[in-house]
C-alpha cells in the first residue's frame, strides 16, 4: 500500500514549466510563473495549480517559492535557495539549490526536504538566445517510504517575432517502482509588459497513462 501511495504521489504531482535552476535571479528583481494543467484520467478532469516565485536576494543567493496542488489529491509547498557554483561568468552555469517545506496526500500534510543541482547553457543562434538546462534532484517525502530522485531536462529555443518553442522532459524513480516520466511541448508567446504566456501539451506516463494541457503565465519585475 505504502509503495502504490507514492507511486501515485510521483505520478500526480507534476512541474510547473519553470526550469531556471542554474541561473540566480539578478540583486532585486523578481520572477513569477503561475501554471494551471488540465489532464484527463479515465473520465475524471483533473485540475493542478502551481505557483512559483524567485527573488534575488544577494548577486549570489536566490531565495524562492515553489507551490503545487492537484485539486482533491496531493501537492507541495516549498521555500528554496540556490546558490551559485563556481563562476558565473563562463557559458557553462552551475547550482545547487536545497529546499524545505511539506507535501500532503488528501489533506494530510507530511514534512518534505529536496536537493537539486543544476548544469545549463545559453544558446546563441541567428534568430536569438534559447538555453538548454539539466536539473538533477532528490526528494524525501516523509510519510512515503522511500527516497525519489529526479532528472529533468528542458530545451528553450530562440523566438521567431513574440513566438519560441519549447521542450521538457521529467523523470522521476523511486526503488521498487519503475521509471515514471512526463514530455512537455510548448509554446512561449511574448505579451511585452503583460509577460509570457506559455500553453503546452502534456503527455505523463505513469501508474495512470494521462494526456493534458498547461497554460502559464510568467512575469519578471
Amino acid at each position: 500500500m505504502r509503495m502504490t501511495l507514492t507511486a501515485l504521489v510521483i505520478w500526480l504531482c507534476g512541474a510547473s514549466l519553470v526550469a531556471a535552476g542554474a541561473w540566480l535571479r539578478d540583486e532585486d528583481s523578481l520572477f513569477t510563473a503561475i501554471t494551471s494543467t488540465l489532464r484527463m484520467s479515465g473520465e475524471e478532469l483533473l485540475n493542478e495549480t502551481a505557483i512559483y516565485a524567485e527573488y534575488g536576494l544577494f548577486p549570489r543567493a536566490t531565495i524562492g517559492f515553489d507551490y503545487n496542488h492537484l485539486i482533491g489529491y496531493s501537492g507541495h509547498a516549498l521555500a528554496f535557495l540556490r546558490l551559485p557554483v563556481g563562476p558565473q561568468d563562463r557559458d557553462l552555469k552551475m547550482a545547487i539549490e536545497t529546499a524545505a517545506g511539506g507535501h500532503h496526500w488528501q489533506g494530510e500534510w507530511n514534512p518534505m526536504l529536496k536537493a537539486t543541482l543544476s548544469l545549463g547553457r545559453g544558446l546563441k543562434t541567428r534568430w536569438g538566445h534559447g538555453w538548454l538546462s539539466l536539473d538533477a534532484a532528490v526528494e524525501q517525502r516523509f510519510g512515503t517510504p522511500k527516497p525519489l530522485f529526479k532528472l529533468d531536462a528542458t530545451l528553450g529555443l530562440p523566438n521567431f517575432g513574440r513566438v519560441g518553442p519549447m521542450f521538457q522532459i521529467e523523470t522521476a524513480k523511486a526503488s521498487g517502482l519503475p521509471l515514471l516520466w512526463t514530455l512537455t511541448p510548448s509554446v512561449r508567446y511574448d505579451m511585452k509588459k503583460l509577460g509570457t504566456l506559455v500553453i503546452g501539451f502534456e503527455r505523463k506516463h505513469g501508474p495512470i497513462n494521462t494526456s493534458g494541457v498547461k497554460f502559464g503565465l510568467w512575469k519578471q519585475f
